[in-house]
């Protein structure tokens, strides 16, 4: 989707066309666009387990293989999104500094046993204790959802619950930001029973698939065709172009 996502005009001035100035600034956007690479990946990524194909095994499959170069279909709003993000994790991260509670940001994060690999937003201390931070950005109508819930989609829950695992932090905390307003909304995690379950499940989950790659079992797709996971994975081509595989791994179940 392009800047202008869809903005009909109807007052246009003669000697400026903003359909034709939209382009060059989505051409502008697409210049910043990640090339994509065939090179394999050597662990599985906390921000992308259970997003979108995440929690497909088959996705992850073709990934850790390598050889395979992925489909990329990041528009102008997508990077331009992805920019905001970054911006605001800056600024969150910013203001942990100033408030005086900030101990580490940016930190490198792994786990070997499934591989896993990711960086930490932040690391706080709360009257004199460890908090594992990750820093979120949504729109105005999510933001209410969770600020009545007060929990995060699971795909992101499962992310922070990593980074409490590798670090040995027992509390955890997501900072989201409102888009629309810039409210932030702080939500704290612990080690819940439910927590602990999902953890587990997941790590289960991520070496059933890890064991797969190594021993060259393609698994079967667990999704059709037109199903959303499959529309926005960069392996789909490839993906139904292949065999249909052999080994049964269900999709990865987080909360909602």
């Amino acid at each position: 989707m392009g800047v202008l996502a869809g903005l009909s005009f109807k007052v246009k001035d003669a000697k400026f066309d903003p359909d034709e100035f939209g382009a060059v600034m989505d051409e502008a956007y697409l210049t910043k666009r990640r090339v994509p690479s065939d090179k394999a990946k050597v662990s599985f990524a906390p921000s992308g387990i259970g997003y979108g194909a995440g929690g497909c095994a088959r996705k992850w499959y073709y990934a850790l293989e390598g050889g395979h170069t992925p489909e990329e279909d990041a528009g102008p709003l997508d990077i331009a999104n992805m920019e905001y993000g970054i911006e605001a994790h800056e600024r969150i991260q910013g203001l942990l500094e100033a408030a005086g509670i900030l101990k580490d940001k940016e930190m490198r994060l792994e786990m070997e046993d499934p591989p896993v690999f990711g960086f930490g937003d932040a690391i706080i201390d709360w009257h004199g204790n460890d908090v594992m931070v990750e820093i979120k950005t949504t729109k105005e109508q999510p933001f209410v959802k969770r600020s009545m819930e007060m929990k995060a989609p699971g795909y992101q829950l499962i992310q922070l619950l990593l980074y409490m695992k590798i670090t040995n932090i027992p509390r955890g905390l997501f900072i989201v930001e409102n888009k629309n307003t810039g409210q932030l909304l702080f939500i704290p995690v612990s080690w819940t029973e439910e927590n602990v379950a999902l953890l587990e499940n997941t790590l289960e989950w991520l070496r059933t698939v890890y064991a797969a790659h190594l021993a060259k079992t393609l698994p079967v797709r667990p999704f059709t065709k037109g199903s959303a996971a499959c529309k926005g994975c960069p392996f789909t081509t490839l993906c139904w172009d292949d065999e249909a595989g052999t080994e049964e791994i269900p999709p990865l179940e987080l909360p909602s």
